[in-house]
């Protein structure tokens, strides 16, 4: 049984002022103060807290009141302050806190801290407190508890009523809660209860800014929070001192970690007040979540976008209903998610889209890892999405299995791609790689083995072509159907290269096997006789290739210097394949001849040093030159390997002997700066000045004794050349010519040297800035994080087009909602631009030229969104490598003659002030001489809220702005602005 308060040490503690006690240091070696409670640990932010500022330190009790509070079997309270006045008729105590101190009254896990006076009843068992601040406090991690005025404390039913509440309650983030009057419960520390809190006429706000109040705040009337949830009612918020917003009631569930509930609703400011007749509503995530278990969970939801005013054929309004089951076995090393929407719309077409991401540890050498993404209606996919980027995206998958056996890599995978708003279908499967590094077989025999595999299929080729549809006649007349095109492709290689002491013998073996299932018209020339020509139609085309290059060469001769290398092979006669098959053989394998082929190359670094000036100590020339010779005697081609592949034997050259020389060059000019205060010239940093590198170039003499033309001795049908240098970090420039109009195999090949691309890029920033280089050149110091171009990444011109339109969006699930906010520049500011031009040789003599229009591709688009329409005509003119037709191997079919681009890309972002940021990016298309798209984006960093301004053109007009502010503490709380203009009149 409880026994009664143990008076004698209430008023011996009550007595005691509150200095500040010493503790003994371990070791002697010094003292410390005691521990003050509710004083912070080290490393917290107090500003998040500030009831931590009133601390109370407990007087330390001498011997005789320690004895008694160590008396098993008494309950205890315990007082401090600096007057107690006792009671004995009323049995009452009132502690009154010195001037610059508190009093206080702590019983089991509660205390009650008040800058004036504590009064405790023992008959009603209740404390109250007065004071301008009042705290109570529960146990260690548990929020205080602040009133300002007066607060009556009852120690029996563990309750409080405060006057001028405010505490803090967690949900994953800290919210601040006022309110004039409130009545809070705090239950016993070991029910695992959480404390209820009532309250009437207060604020609810997560800004802990303390110095200026809060950025923002919900007035409410009348506040609970009990168990996991937390209600105000109603609620109206204020941006400062301003009213922006009235809302009936404020929910919020303070469960932390997984539990099982409904989700937040996604719901825009104008989908609530329309800022526009025309304007369609559209609410999304509205559901719910379960926890099934520790190890997975699933969730389900349903958006909805009106069809009423403003709705079109396009756009008919719609219903999807979501579902993800997730799951996370950590000591199964196994997690994934499974996902699928389907869509109905209102004008009665439907679509399903699944998605299945899947990783999988079998064991230490021994993966499965899965992305699957697949459409049922790839243009409905396209026309109810809302992501830009997802215009020139693709939907793709990929499947991989990777494991070890013995010493050999396993790698077995596929891919599978579908293009949002058209038919077509790109998949690639399987993927088969075996490879191993060095097998010692022997302490002088060495095997470097490596297979691969790959299959590739196009299905339901939507690309234009000479023979895309198929005509019949009936009883209504001519009537035209679409043909179901297709091609395939299966190649392997298997290379199994030896090392016999030192002297390497590579056997190289390569099949290929393709085939285009459409019909194609072919010009074909007699291989003997020119002048008999005739047009065939193949209802399919094919071309089957079987290749083996066995070839020998010794270790290098005096390496690091020369490095000369002698080898010996086995080569085809003509460039191709040894044996071939197409639908000019009729099927029939046909074989070329093979001869031994004779060579050796050098390969030298030759360099010089100069001497420097200025900060440079030296300069340093290194040009690496590659020389080759090869010879091969004469041999013969037949007539129907030539014409397996729509060759002819008038004029060719393939089967003359070799006499030919290859010489290739890079150089690159580096400077070496002076090392302050070090004597030692190699202690400085390197800068490369200008690095030039060249393709080779090859010339036979023999082919040119033959023709008595000098320039037929060249061979090399292209020429590339690329520049870069440190004092430009990030520029990087590339040049590619084409130099015969004709093949180099034969005769009527004429020199014209034909530039077909021009790409250079150029990337600045505050981590990669020029003036730095200059900076360091003439002996400036500078900071550390400005990096030369040596570090960073080279990018291509076709790098930020090629990036979006690679990228795989997810089509089901939670990954494939649009992003909350567009991510501010962390790095400081950053500019990247690049320049594109590329152009086709204009073909010659009697060809089939078919001209390839972009507009024919983005054809299916134009009825259907005008503004997906725009997005994919300019990713075709700035890509048409992308969409180019696919066309059989074997020469005389049709030539698809593909405009020439010319495109200026730029991409930059900075931050105006330390909370505004922006970017733009835009595209200049100078052949159209137009802008082919404008995305600019402006953020503002409010402290607790961000807002977003977007605003997007396309070429035609076409124009959409968005607006948005969220806030940071529930992203899901957002007002958002949107405006969109659509041109009717398109002219492609």
């Amino acid at each position: 049984m409880r026994r009664a308060l143990l008076r004698a040490a209430l008023l011996l503690a009550a007595a005691a002022l509150p200095a500040a006690a010493q503790v003994r240091l371990p070791g002697g070696g010094g003292t410390r103060p005691a521990a003050a409670e509710g004083a912070p640990r080290a490393g917290t932010d107090t500003t998040r807290d500030t009831t931590k500022a009133l601390l109370v330190k407990w007087a330390e009790p001498d011997s005789v009141a320690r004895q008694l509070l160590e008396k098993a079997g008494y309950s205890v309270t315990r007082y401090q302050g600096d007057t107690v006045t006792f009671d004995a008729t009323t049995r009452g105590l009132m502690i009154s806190a010195p001037d610059s101190g508190v009093a206080a009254v702590k019983s089991d896990t509660m205390t009650v801290i008040a800058d004036s006076t504590i009064a405790y009843s023992e008959q009603s068992g209740i404390a109250n407190a007065a004071g301008s601040r009042i705290v109570l406090r529960q146990a260690e991690g548990q929020p205080d508890l602040v009133a300002v005025g007066r607060a009556a404390y009852n120690l029996r039913e563990r309750s409080a009523s405060i006057s001028g509440a405010r505490t803090i309650v967690n949900s994953g983030e800290d919210w601040v809660v006022s309110a004039r009057l409130a009545k809070v419960r705090f239950p016993d520390s070991t029910s695992g209860a959480q404390r209820q809190f009532i309250g009437v006429e207060g604020s609810l706000t997560s800004c802990t800014d303390t110095l200026n109040g809060p950025d923002y705040r919900f007035a409410f009337k009348e506040i609970k929070k009990t168990g996991n949830t937390m209600v105000a009612r109603p609620a109206v918020l204020y941006i400062k001192d301003v009213p922006v917003l009235w809302l009936p009631f404020v929910f919020q569930d303070m469960r932390s970690g997984r539990h099982s509930g409904f989700l937040p609703p996604i719901v825009g400011f104008t989908d609530i007040v329309r800022n526009a007749p025309s304007y369609r509503r559209k609410v999304e995530n509205i559901g719910y979540f379960w926890a099934l278990n520790d190890y997975m969970d699933l969730e389900a939801s349903f958006d909805w976008r009106s069809g009423a005013s403003g709705a079109t054929t396009a756009d008919p309004g719609w219903m999807k209903y979501n579902a993800e089951w997730r799951y996370r076995v950590l000591d199964r090393f196994l997690q994934g998610s499974l996902a699928s929407i389907y869509t109905t719309q209102n004008d009665g077409r439907t679509n399903l889209a699944i998605s299945w991401s899947h990783r999988q540890e079998l064991s230490r050498n021994r993966s499965f890892t899965s992305n699957v993404n697949w459409v049922k209606e790839t243009f409905i996919q396209r026309q109810t999405s809302f992501n830009p980027y997802q215009v020139v995206g693709t939907i793709r998958s990929q499947v991989n299995y990777a494991d070890k056996l013995g010493p050999f890599s396993l790698q077995l995978g596929g891919s599978r791609v579908q293009y949002p708003g058209r038919s077509q279908v790109d998949q690639q499967f399987p993927t088969l790689t075996l490879t191993a590094g060095q097998i010692t077989l022997a302490p002088w025999l060495v095997w470097t083995p490596n297979f691969s595999l790959n299959a590739d299929q196009s299905l339901k080729i939507d690309q234009p072509g000479t023979s895309s549809w198929m005509y019949r006649t009936g009883d209504a007349g001519l009537d035209s159907v679409r043909l179901d095109r297709s091609s395939r492709r299966l190649t392997a290689s298997f290379d199994t290269p030896l090392q016999i002491f030192g002297w390497n013998l590579r056997n190289a073996f390569q099949f290929s096997d393709q085939e285009q299932d459409f019909p194609q018209s072919f010009l074909v020339v007699d291989v003997r006789d020119t002048s008999r020509k005739e047009t065939r139609l193949y209802a399919k085309t094919f071309r089957s290739e079987l290749n083996w290059n066995p070839s020998f060469s010794l270790p290098p001769i005096l390496q690091g210097k020369w490095n000369f290398t002698p080898s010996l092979s086995l080569a085809n006669v003509d460039p191709g394949p040894f044996a071939i098959r197409s639908e000019r053989s009729g099927g029939t394998w046909v074989t070329q001849s093979k001869r031994f082929t004779f060579g050796a190359g050098v390969s030298p670094t030759i360099f010089g040093l100069l001497p420097g000036f200025g900060p440079v100590a030296r300069f340093r020339h290194a040009v690496n030159p590659t020389v080759s010779w090869s010879y091969a005697p004469r041999a013969e081609v037949s007539d129907a390997y030539l014409e397996a592949l729509g060759r002819t034997r008038a004029g060719y050259l393939g089967s003359l002997a070799q006499n030919a020389l290859t010489f290739g060059l890079n150089t690159n000019l580096e400077a070496k700066l002076r090392a302050a205060g070090d004597t030692n010239p190699d202690a400085g940093r390197k800068i490369r000045l200008v690095s030039l590198n060249f393709s080779s170039l090859s010339y036979d003499f023999e082919r040119a004794r033959e023709t008595k033309k000098a320039i037929r001795g060249l061979t090399s049908e292209s020429f590339n050349t690329s520049i870069r240098s440190d004092l430009l970090p990030g520029v990087d420039l590339q040049m590619d010519w084409s130099l015969f109009q004709g093949s180099a195999l034969s005769d009527t090949a004429v020199f014209k040297p034909y530039r077909t691309r021009v790409a250079a890029a150029f990337q600045v920033g505050s981590q990669h800035n020029p003036f730095a280089v200059f900076s360091r050149l003439f002996g400036r110091a500078v900071p550390a994080t400005s990096v030369s171009g040596a570090e960073v990444r080279q990018p291509t011109a076709e790098d930020d087009a090629e990036a979006r339109r690679a990228v795989s969006q997810p089509v089901a699930g939670s990954r494939s909602r649009e992003s909350q906010f567009v991510v501010p520049p962390t790095n400081g500011w950053n500019a990247s631009f690049t320049f594109s031009s590329s152009r086709q040789r204009p073909p010659v003599g009697n060809a089939q030229i078919v001209e390839f229009d972009p507009a024919r591709v983005c054809e299916p688009y134009r009825a259907v969104n005008p503004v997906q329409y725009d997005f994919c005509l300019a990713e075709a003119r700035t890509n048409p490598s992308t969409e180019t037709p696919i066309t059989s191997a074997t020469i005389g079919g049709p030539v698809y003659r593909i405009p020439p681009t010319t495109s200026l890309g730029s991409n930059v972002s900075f931050n105006l002030t330390p909370h505004w940021s922006a970017g733009w990016q835009t595209n200049y298309d100078f052949e159209r001489k137009e802008f082919a798209s404008h995305m600019v984006s402006l953020q503002r960093d409010l402290h607790d809220w961000r807002a977003v301004f977007a605003f997007t053109q396309a070429p035609n007009g076409n124009f959409a702005f968005n607006f948005f502010i969220a806030l940071k503490a529930e992203p899901d709380l957002k007002f958002d602005y949107h405006r969109t203009d659509i041109r009717r009149d398109i002219n492609p």
